[in-house]
């Protein structure tokens, strides 16, 4: 726009009827503009940099922007933190409640896992869960950036984190969109974890739309069970029960929605669903675990009036019809 201006100064100076003077400061101003512009564009890294050092509670040690997204690390003494487009993703002080209660949760409903399939979850930390389970053969994971699979593997603060979960044997990773994937998948699994990110953009809705579940029930075995992150029963919600409702719409009928308290985030939830009931045996083999627990089950399920209210006249989610977008904004 700036360009534009000048080179109309330039070419109709003689019908233009401002005075000369008036002409100059137009023009050096334009002039003086780009080049402050064109500064930017080349120091914009130094820029950004400096930005995320006083941005960030504690010292950024990694700052890279992939072809998805910008990935943060920060680190201190006690813990480090992954942070994708500003939006913190985990701590390490605290994300084994998270991750303890995404995986062993569930897996208290069933004996039977062989395969596993985790959608998201590309810093294998939830792997890291999956894998304390010896009668599992196999387990998939699907995440978009090849950028953080490569680090959950290779940066040591990542790969003593989760156990190098990204580098066993029965770990095998697709970078792949997780909606195309399942659209053109023909393996069935028999424990499906849905680790993706909330539901802010249209983009990020589908994921959480009843075509999206539909995928996922073709995928998983007859008796097998699915587990979703599903945001904050607290901070959203309605976006919280569209996504249990949105699930009930799909052959996956039999929904158990549970919290975790994760202090970074505060209160978080998850739905868990399959075709057929389940029975959460409170005498599952012994697996280690720093949070998750028998008595755990006691509350994990448990929602106060004050939050099932927010259930009252949720619609479920379409690819047409994002409502859970809305919900969660």
């Amino acid at each position: 726009n700036i360009l534009i201006g000048l080179l109309n100064l330039y070419i109709f100076s003689d019908q233009i009827t401002t005075s000369r003077h008036r002409k100059n400061i137009l023009s050096m101003s334009g002039i003086f503009i780009s080049l402050l512009i064109v500064l930017a564009v080349v120091k914009s890294d130094q820029f950004v940099a400096r930005w995320n050092k006083n941005l960030y509670k504690h010292p950024v040690i990694y700052d890279q922007s992939s072809a998805y997204q910008n990935i943060i690390l920060t680190h201190n003494q006690s813990e480090f933190r992954l942070y994708l487009n500003g939006a913190i993703q985990f701590s390490s002080a605290d994300e084994y409640r998270y991750h303890e209660g995404l995986i062993h949760i569930p897996l208290k409903a069933t004996d039977s896992v062989k395969h596993g399939l985790i959608l998201g979850g590309g810093e294998g930390l939830a792997a890291r869960e999956l894998l304390k389970y010896e009668h599992i053969n196999s387990i998939d994971i699907v995440d978009l950036d090849p950028a953080i699979t490569k680090l959950a593997e290779r940066n040591p603060l990542f790969s003593a984190l989760n156990n190098d979960a990204m580098k066993h044997p029965k770990i095998s990773i697709i970078n792949d969109d997780a909606f195309q994937w399942l659209r053109k998948n023909t393996k069935r699994y028999d424990f499906i974890v849905i680790d993706l990110p909330d539901p802010t953009n249209e983009s990020l809705s589908k994921l959480y739309s009843v075509p999206f579940y539909n995928l996922i029930a073709k995928s998983l075995s007859d008796k097998g069970i699915m587990v979703t992150q599903a945001t904050s029963p607290e901070l959203s919600p309605r976006a919280f029960w569209c996504i249990e409702e949105t699930i009930t719409r799909t052959p996956l009928k039999y929904t158990y929605p549970y919290q975790v308290n994760v202090p970074s985030f505060g209160n978080w939830g998850f739905v868990i669903a399959g075709r057929n009931p389940a029975l959460f045996q409170h005498n599952h083999p012994k697996i280690e675990t720093k949070y998750v627990e028998n008595g755990l089950l006691e509350h994990a399920f448990y929602f106060p009036k004050d939050l099932k209210k927010f259930k009252t006249d949720i619609q479920p989610n379409y690819l047409d019809s994002p409502v859970i977008l809305e919900y969660y904004l």
